[in-house]
């Protein structure tokens, strides 16, 4: 039993963020695991958790499957509305779960494990049956010095069912678009576009990947306009122009960033450096103006 998880769920209850908790199966029989899930569900039911998960990163029985299935169907039985498997890409062959009859699907694969997403990395399984990608063990989050899992949603499934409809769903992250005039010079993947590669940007929705863009010399020639695109991808590592961003001399203007102090308020903060509560919050996917951290980093430029 891990101590710690009692004081971090207390916190996120204070906070209003929805819990799901898990387990390491670690079962050596069919009736052992049952055993296990009936000490998962004792330590977590008062907490309400919206999801239960079973952590099967070990070979503690030959039938794995059986072992598992024992488990969910008891937690089940408990009173557990959603019980989801997480399982170690590697050992998923060997101990062929029965994923289906889980509500949620969960697969740590970490391709280059640098903290950033790195793509569609090698699986056991196909991305359309995963909920969840655990796509890091060395993420960084602010406000905690060590290393993280990160997890993303594969699309397969929304966050509200994870959050017990508690949350809505985060705006999806915008198709990428080239909302310029074709033949105008402005800068994608760090480089100038020439007339071509632009057009060739455009019709592939504006995502070309940089290592493919021939340097054009030019500058741009207007600021960037919206066209009813709220962001414009400017290169293949997922980094974004907002709406305002000037581009010129062959790069965007530097974003700078404040770390709240206790008493700080948006509004403050906003007065200081020359913007608007509603900016700061967008810049920082902030969606309560009057809920912010001490030592939380923003961007304010």
């Amino acid at each position: 039993e891990d101590k710690q998880y009692k004081t971090h769920i207390a916190e996120l209850k204070k906070r209003g963020v929805p819990v799901a908790v898990y387990a390491w199966g670690r079962g050596v029989s069919n009736a052992d695991m049952q055993v296990e899930a009936n000490y998962f569900y004792d330590r977590a039911k008062s907490y309400n958790p919206t999801f239960w998960f079973l952590d099967v990163e070990e070979k503690a029985m030959n039938d794995m499957r059986g072992g598992c299935e024992a488990d969910r169907v008891k937690l089940k039985s408990l009173g557990a509305k959603n019980v989801g498997v997480y399982i170690a890409n590697h050992l998923a062959t060997e101990f062929n779960l029965d994923i289906s009859t889980f509500d949620a699907l969960w697969v740590p694969t970490y391709g280059a494990n640098n903290g950033q997403y790195n793509g569609s990395n090698p699986t056991a399984y196909p991305y359309t049956q995963i909920d969840i990608h655990q796509y890091t063990s060395v993420g960084k989050i602010t406000g905690y010095a060590g290393s993280l899992d990160l997890n993303r949603l594969t699309g397969k499934s929304t966050l509200s069912k994870f959050t017990g409809g508690s949350t809505p769903n985060p705006s999806p992250t915008p198709t990428p678009k080239f909302a310029h005039n074709v033949g105008e010079k402005v800068m994608f993947g760090g480089v100038f576009l020439s007339s071509a590669q632009a057009a060739t940007a455009k019709a592939n929705n504006g995502y070309t990947p940089a290592s493919k863009l021939q340097r054009n010399n030019g500058t741009i020639t207007q600021q960037l306009k919206t066209n009813n695109v709220s962001t414009y991808l400017i290169d293949n590592s997922f980094g974004w122009i907002n709406d305002g961003d000037i581009v010129g001399n062959n790069q965007t203007s530097v974003a700078q960033y404040y770390t709240i102090a206790s008493g700080d308020n948006l509004s403050a903060i906003a007065k200081k450096y020359g913007t608007t509560v509603a900016q700061l919050q967008n810049w920082n996917n902030i969606s309560n103006p009057n809920l912010i951290y001490a030592n939380q980093k923003i961007r304010v430029k």
